[in-house]
């Protein structure tokens, strides 16, 4: 174990009352607000959370993803390495979906896609940092519409094994 002494480290040896903070990652490629936010509350919490979003999928971590970006500084890899995870963290709740179609709420589902519409026409500039995860969220949305309501689309004959 790494001894490394932090300010939360001795809150916790000390059994101080714990503060902490989150700070969501930026939906387009560039960190620089989620970072300044962080650097303002640095010396106000015992430590800061970079978390996941909204959408509390399991992903392959907003914090690796950044560590990426910073170790080969291209924010296209970093981008492409989250939605890798992302996109492998909803493979079960796709086939889940398929499967299982009533464990699933389609309002959720067709909400998300609807609030990714409303975003996509936000966009300033259609490049892989500003559309790219945008676009997965679109296509995985309707992946699990369409597994959801397959039954109604005429897509019952199909079956994942």
């Amino acid at each position: 174990m790494l001894n490394v002494k932090t300010r939360f480290r001795s809150a916790v040896a000390n059994k101080q009352f714990l503060i902490t903070a989150e700070v969501s990652p930026p939906k387009g490629g560039n960190p620089k607000r989620m970072l300044e936010m962080a650097e303002l509350l640095k010396d106000r919490v015992h430590a800061v959370n970079v978390t996941d979003g909204s959408r509390a999928v399991l992903r392959m971590s907003s914090l690796a993803a950044l560590m990426v970006w910073g170790a080969v500084d291209s924010p296209i890899i970093s981008i492409l390495l989250a939605m890798t995870g992302d996109g492998c963290a909803s493979i079960p709740t796709i086939r889940k979906a398929w499967m299982f179609p009533e464990t699933e709420t389609g309002s959720t589902y067709i909400a998300s896609v609807f609030s990714v519409l409303l975003a996509l026409p936000s966009i300033p500039k259609w490049n892989i940092e500003n559309s790219a995860f945008q676009i997965y969220l679109l296509v995985v949305g309707l992946l699990i519409i369409g597994a959801i309501y397959r039954k109604r689309l005429g897509l019952a004959r199909f079956r994942l094994r």
